[in-house]
């Protein structure tokens, strides 16, 4: 890759062939990366705001937008890239799950139709109320063939990263868009916050999604945050990092266990379980001491009670 143009400009190089195009555009105060997948697969990528991604479907019938950054500013650049196709909006908005950086960035919802599971409209409700203008939503428990334009687009419940997690797959292109079930190197590995239990991450459904999505064979994974990777590279890191990361905070979980229930240091004891469920099947691993100075940015990430404990056991932990 040739070094960064200035802000100013936008810089056209290819890669992994020549349909894969890639364009550096001005957007909120840093680059936005967008690279074109396809003919009709274009991936935005805010590599100032945790490399979160956005993508667009083009479609006869209009563009599918899948996810949509965290703030109105960054989705600006999804905005021009569709006027350029001559569409004011989307003609369908999909969100993977219920976190801010993937829905809050669209403001432009009203009439559109705007496709998402039950619990992930529960949880904008209950989260951000009042936050977009109302869309045409239409909500999904199980499976869900939609069909947009004549592409078919295949939405399934994966629990995992939070458990209204949904893959978003195509079949016509052997495309999964994996949303936060799978991320790419140049993120931490990502825990969301955890504001109410219903809404927290499944741990013990994790690995299955990874399952999931061997299972469909894709010859192209895009994921939640960060670049683009060949589909097994993009599994293997992401089943490799969950599991070390998981044994060294296992280690400290089992510490906390040894709080006495009802002091400052105390939350949420299933959740500390289900890590330990998960640690306790993990292999040795060979990166302990690159695992010391990341497990404590990695756990902070969890919740503020979470940090308190890392934060007076971690210095014990060898």
């Amino acid at each position: 890759m040739r070094k960064s143009a200035p802000l100013s400009t936008i810089e056209e190089d290819f890669i992994l062939g020549e349909e894969n195009s890639i364009a550096k555009r001005k957007s909120g105060g840093g680059f936005m990366r967008v690279q074109k997948l396809g003919e009709q697969i274009v991936l935005f990528m805010d590599e100032q705001h945790h490399h979160e991604n956005v993508v667009v479907l083009l479609t006869e019938d209009g563009p599918v937008v899948v996810d949509a950054f965290h703030s109105a500013v960054q989705f600006v650049a999804v905005e021009n890239h569709l006027a350029e196709k001559g569409y004011l909006r989307p003609a369908v908005q999909i969100f993977t799950h219920w976190h801010p950086d993937h829905t809050l960035g669209n403001q432009k919802l009203a009439g559109v139709r705007c496709l998402a599971q039950q619990r992930t409209w529960e949880a904008i409700d209950e989260n951000f109320p009042n936050s977009q203008e109302i869309p045409i939503r239409e909500a999904f428990s199980e499976k869900w063939v939609a069909q947009v334009g004549g592409l078919e687009i295949h939405l399934l419940p994966a629990p995992g990263h939070t458990l209204d997690s949904t893959l978003v797959y195509v079949p016509k292109y052997n495309l999964v868009i994996a949303g936060d079930n799978l991320v790419g190197p140049e993120v931490e590995f990502l825990f969301p916050p955890v504001q109410q239990e219903d809404w927290a991450m499944d741990l013990d459904s994790l690995p299955s999604v990874y399952r999931q999505i061997r299972k469909l064979s894709p010859k192209l994974i895009i994921p939640g945050h960060g670049w683009v990777l060949p589909p097994e590279e993009m599994l293997s890191l992401n089943e490799h990092r969950f599991k070390n990361v998981l044994k060294r905070s296992g280690e400290l979980m089992q510490r906390a266990l040894q709080w006495p229930i009802g002091t400052s240091f105390d939350f949420e004891e299933n959740l500390i379980r289900a890590w330990l469920s998960q640690a306790s099947a993990c292999a040795t691993i060979d990166e302990q001491e690159a695992l010391k100075e990341n497990v404590s940015k990695v756990l902070r990430q969890v919740n503020q009670r979470f940090e308190q404990v890392v934060l007076r056991i971690g210095k014990s932990v060898p």
